[in-house]
């Protein structure tokens, strides 16, 4: 359970903020808490690599500021006062990014992941609780109120009482919007199920479709469904490139071959840039495979799983289905690190 904040400390506070569409009603509560309080606030929207380009500039350790970062990037080791992470609802992260930044819903996708694992990884680094979309929906004005006690940034109730409310009626008009919608899950809200909130017994996972790899053969292009694999030894597939927390992983990698095609070897490979295991598999039996590749990520890295045809190959067709990404960890930093409650950090009350 996390301590209470310890009033009138002074240096940098940081929110890890992954992009939805909370991010604005909520980036603007805490703008107005912060000045009220006197704090300085600095923020980013910004997603991709690096440490993210901060509007106000990067305070000083002695500075009484806020940060707030759609993506922690570099910054999850500062030496920051007191962190928090709030964490949106992975199923609509991929599609509001694609919708509100003008990219194709695979840079979405990717754009999320990285906001995800960057701030799980900061959360595990800090010891720092983890706030979800759905405390926020199910209580807007009270979740609001404990993430701000708990950043020890006190506004005070009568002069935010406008602020509070705005962002209530925010939300709730979020959730109906959302309730009319309806939409259906698609191949990118499955790639980040493994960011859901967590449900105690069950083990983390998550489903990257076919969809979401590039062909070896022609990188541009989406894999195929059938792939031929004559010709010399090279990768055939590859992909997605979604970003994983530390920790173990395990990649279950499905595809059906023919005849000919279970003749021969392959290399599946499944890490990052940063490193990655290898097994050597074939021959395989003709229909349908499954092989498993486990790899242990040392900090969150962009994950890719490949296909490699490891000798020359005459004659034979896979068909690639996708991978299946579970956490191998017994207790994985988001199942453990709980936004405090209630009762731990009072809020006021009308």
């Amino acid at each position: 359970m996390m301590a209470d904040a310890i009033p009138s400390q002074r240096g940098v506070r940081l929110v890890a903020l992954t992009p939805s569409r909370l991010e604005q009603s909520l980036g603007e509560a805490l703008r107005a808490a912060a000045s009220i309080s006197g704090i300085s606030l600095v923020y980013s929207s910004a997603l991709g690599g690096g440490a993210p380009a901060m509007e106000g500039g990067t305070p000083a350790m002695e500075d009484d500021a806020l940060m707030v970062c759609a993506d922690v990037g570099g910054l999850e080791t500062q030496a920051t006062l007191r962190m928090a992470a709030v964490l949106s609802e992975p199923e609509r992260a991929s599609r509001w990014i694609a919708q509100s930044h003008g990219c194709t819903d695979w840079h979405g996708l990717v754009f999320a992941s990285r906001s995800f694992a960057h701030a799980l990884d900061a959360a595990r680094q800090r010891q720092a609780p983890v706030f979800r979309d759905i405390d926020f929906r199910a209580d807007p004005e009270a979740t609001l109120w404990r993430l701000l006690r708990f950043l020890d940034i006190d506004p005070g109730a009568g002069s935010f009482d406008s602020h509070v409310r705005a962002f209530g009626e925010a939300v709730r008009g979020l959730v109906r919007d959302d309730a009319l919608a309806g939409a259906g899950e698609s191949i990118f809200d499955r790639a980040l199920s493994i960011y859901g909130t967590p449900i105690p017994g069950v083990t983390p996972s998550a489903w990257w479709d076919r969809g979401l790899f590039r062909w070896g053969d022609c990188r541009e292009e989406t894999c195929p469904p059938v792939i031929d694999v004559t010709g010399l030894p090279r990768c055939i597939v590859f992909g997605p490139y979604v970003s994983l927390p530390a920790g173990a992983w395990r990649a279950d990698v499905e595809f059906e071959l023919c005849e000919q095609a279970a003749r021969r070897s392959y290399f599946l490979d499944f890490g990052s840039d940063q490193g990655f295991s290898q097994v050597a598999v074939g021959p395989l039996q003709a229909g349908r495979n499954v092989v498993s590749v486990e790899h242990h990520f040392e900090a969150a890295a962009a994950a890719w799983v490949r296909v490699v045809v490891a000798r020359a190959a005459f004659h034979g067709e896979m068909r690639f289905h996708g991978a299946t990404i579970t956490c191998l960890d017994p207790a994985p930093v988001w199942s453990v690190c709980q936004a405090p409650a209630p009762s731990t950090i009072a809020c006021p009350t009308d």
